[in-house]
């Protein structure tokens, strides 16, 4: 999710579905110090500033877990692509 799709209001009506890719809280800080060379500090403040992880699942129709190894997220992509062409093929007909 796009932090401001949860926290901007009225946003449901301009989506069919809304997908979150979700990690535990400590995975994604070390993977933003690691990436940017954060430190800690500086990740807890940027994820301060944005919605919970709670309130992006809380909007979410549909989560992937990327807090475990690689193959499962490659699956789990995967299957729920060929779900979003099913739905997108059922609302065309």
């Amino acid at each position: 999710v796009v932090p401001l799709l949860v926290e901007k209001g009225n946003w449901k009506g301009r989506v069919d579905r809304v997908l979150v890719v979700d990690c535990p809280r400590e995975t994604q800080i070390a993977r933003v110090m690691a990436r940017n060379a954060f430190t800690r500090e500086q990740v807890e403040a940027i994820l301060a500033a944005q919605a919970t992880r709670e309130e992006r699942l809380a909007a979410a129709d549909d989560v992937i877990d990327n807090g475990g190894e690689e193959s499962s997220l490659d699956a789990a992509v995967a299957e729920l692509h060929r779900r979003y062409l099913e739905l997108a093929a059922a609302r065309l007909s």
